[in-house]
């Protein structure tokens, strides 16, 4: 059951109320809800805001099968935001800051190999995004995320709970960027960016001894598009990943893409 009220005042501000309540036949009945006010400054500025809450039922296989665990919480989750918006006919900008606050996240055991509950992870962050056209030829835009993250579970080495200042597989910073020429009509060209700053990973095994977290080297790799419109219906492109053939790692003992083109076409009905 869902239900939302709008506000839209005439000072430019608005204010949007929702509230969801979730009926679990095994963990019963739980309610969440979202509160959005924002307000139009003038005509480019925008400050926002949200607070929202989150719940979620551990699926059947982490409750039922050889690995889960009949005793499992549901995940509970509150996430604030605020930020502010600027948009013209050249240039959008856009800066987000939020704080996750995480209970009873599910996660895998590496020792008793069973889903289980951890304590507790709280998160931090700032989006910053941009976009800018500097003519009909030519665009560029830009997005920028740093995330913080404090987590308490247990130990990635024994069965003690643990504080950690990260949280595995996650990288503190990542930037992407796109630059967008079209040099001749019905010609898209696009040239992306994409960096992730280091991150960590379980360290595996020695015999039966686990080994520290690993550390994952921090990686930059160059993404290149391009599309021809033959008709209005119908268009070729070209799409290449990882071209310059980077080796990098986002989850440990395992190799990313290496360079790879596909290309094919499209048509719209």
């Amino acid at each position: 059951l869902y239900s939302s009220l709008l506000y839209t005042g005439d000072m430019g501000l608005s204010v949007e109320l929702g509230g969801r309540l979730n009926t679990d036949s095994h963990f019963g009945s739980n309610y969440t809800y979202t509160f959005n006010p924002a307000w139009l400054i003038d005509r480019n500025w925008k400050l926002y805001a949200s607070i929202a809450s989150a719940w979620k039922a551990p699926t059947l296989y982490q409750l039922y099968s050889a690995y889960g665990d009949p005793t499992l919480a549901p995940e509970k989750s509150t996430t604030y935001e605020g930020g502010l918006q600027y948009n013209d006919n050249q240039l959008n900008l856009r800066g987000t800051y939020f704080h996750r606050n995480i209970k009873d996240g599910i996660d895998f055991n590496n020792f008793t190999y069973q889903y289980y509950n951890f304590d507790n992870e709280k998160g931090n962050g700032l989006e910053l995004e941009g976009k800018y056209k500097f003519n009909e030829y030519v665009s560029l835009s830009a997005d920028y995320t740093w995330l913080h993250m404090k987590e308490r579970t247990q130990s990635h080495l024994d069965y003690d709970d643990t504080a950690y200042s990260y949280a595995l597989r996650v990288p503190a910073n990542t930037l992407n960027f796109t630059l967008g020429l079209k040099p001749v009509p019905n010609l898209y060209l696009g040239i992306t960016g994409h960096y992730e700053s280091k991150r960590y990973d379980l360290g595996g095994y020695e015999g039966y001894n686990a080994l520290p977290d690993a550390v994952l080297d921090p990686f930059f790799i160059v993404n290149l598009y391009a599309e021809y419109k033959l008709t209005r219906r119908l268009k070729v492109f070209v799409d290449g990943r990882n071209v310059t053939d980077r080796h990098f790692t986002t989850l440990y003992g395992y190799n990313s893409i290496p360079a790879m083109w596909s290309g094919g076409a499209t048509i719209e009905f």
